[in-house]
């Protein structure tokens, strides 16, 4: 018959009395998980341990949070809310989304450096195998998913991006996965590729972005924005053209951003060149310049297409064949245009000529007296041409003028 040592049990849990500053004590264990997470992992992490962290009593653990695992998981989930906040007052500021991009990527290295990707890699290596913890771990990516939406969403159409070309929930999945997988690799000591895949993103995004090499290719927003910009410009050149001939410009998109397949004339034929400079600025804020930047763009017309109309060309031809076009929804949208347009309107009082000394020797409580009388009607101009004339007066509280003559150039008194 084996002898047995008698045992007293410890007390339950919920026996122990809570101490005062609960919210303090809670806060001191989940700081202290939160450091030894970062420094050591959950595996290394026992209750004695984490209470000489956080400077309490062990069992209070159990106490507050009923389990070491649902602390960590608290840990997460604090650690993620206030980095949520900032990235939602970043996104919600009122500057070009390649600035916010440049802005999210600095956080993600401050966040590695804080310690942010290293809770959330253990909590997820946690969660592998305990199912209870995998649906909260899970609601932090779902959260991070949805910030992003939302502000991807509104950066393809900044850019012009179509949701068939890319859609936002695409945008956001290589993103994050991308980022995760840099996480991983830099807690790992790798960081192979990540400063030219960062760069490739801020050049696709229109950046100045250093490139390992030349890319022949443009990416969808450059081409996005190339289609646009080419857009506007045929239609300025088909407008411009009308009076010599009807132009019908269809550009091939497909042929233009395949090089392989793009011949434009053949080597021994006669073109026009036109010359462009397109002039823009990266990164303009309301608090910074943006970067100037420039860049030609060419339009090479061969001479075949050009002879049917060169005759058509000359100054006599132009001012020949010009003609008003009528276009009823054009004036209306000019008039329109027009009548919102502010002038400057000035009455002028009076003047006189003083000397260069009368003028030097002037102090308060001096008067000057015009050459006009009191009762002199004053001269009303509109964008410094005399158009009325007008009698001075109040109305309310204001100084007003009542027109004596209608609008119209008048001859100075």
């Amino acid at each position: 018959m084996t002898n047995r040592q008698p045992v007293t049990p410890e007390p339950p849990v919920s026996s122990i009395p809570p101490p005062a500053g609960r919210d303090s004590v809670k806060t001191a264990f989940l700081d202290a998980a939160e450091r030894l997470l970062v420094e050591v992992g959950y595996a290394q992490i026992s209750t004695r341990r984490l209470a000489d962290e956080a400077g309490a009593n062990h069992g209070l653990i159990h106490y507050y949070f009923g389990s070491m695992e649902e602390l960590f998981v608290q840990v997460l989930e604090r650690f993620t809310e206030r980095l949520l906040d900032r990235q939602r007052a970043m996104y919600a500021r009122p500057v070009p989304f390649i600035e916010k991009w440049r802005t999210a990527w600095r956080y993600h290295e401050e966040d590695l450096a804080a310690g942010y990707p290293k809770v959330w890699l253990e909590l997820q290596a946690l969660a592998w195998n305990l199912p209870e913890l995998r649906a909260r771990v899970a609601h932090v990516n779902a959260e991070w998913r949805s910030v992003l939406t939302e502000a991807f969403s509104a950066a393809l159409g900044e850019y012009g991006v179509d949701e068939a070309t890319l859609p936002a929930e695409v945008a956001v999945a290589l993103t994050m996965t991308f980022e995760h997988g840099a996480q991983v690799e830099r807690l790992s000591g790798i960081d192979t590729g990540h400063a030219a895949i960062v760069a490739w993103i801020d050049r696709w995004l229109g950046g100045l972005g250093a490139l390992p090499g030349d890319r022949e290719e443009p990416s969808q927003i450059e081409a996005a924005m190339i289609m646009r910009l080419i857009d506007e410009l045929l239609g300025a050149w088909s407008e411009a053209w009308a009076q010599v001939a009807q132009l019908t410009l269809a550009p091939n998109y497909e042929t233009m951003f395949n090089s392989s397949m793009l011949r434009l004339v053949n080597p021994s034929d006669v073109v026009a060149v036109l010359g462009f400079e397109v002039r823009y600025e990266i990164g303009r804020t309301a608090e910074s310049i943006g970067i100037p930047v420039s860049a030609p763009i060419s339009f090479c017309i061969p001479h075949s297409s050009l002879e049917p109309i060169l005759p058509r060309l000359s100054a006599t031809s132009w001012y020949e064949t010009a003609k008003e076009v009528d276009d009823p929804v054009g004036r209306q949208d000019l008039t329109a245009s027009l009548q919102n347009v502010e002038v400057p309107v000035k009455a002028i009082l009076g003047g006189v000529e003083l000397s260069v000394d009368e003028l030097a020797s002037l102090k308060a409580g001096d008067v000057i007296r015009f050459g006009e009388r009191a009762n002199d009607p004053v001269r009303l101009s509109v964008m410094d041409q005399a158009m009325a004339w007008g009698v001075p007066g109040k109305v309310g509280d204001r100084v007003a003028i009542r027109l004596l003559t209608p609008l119209q150039h008048v001859m100075e008194a």
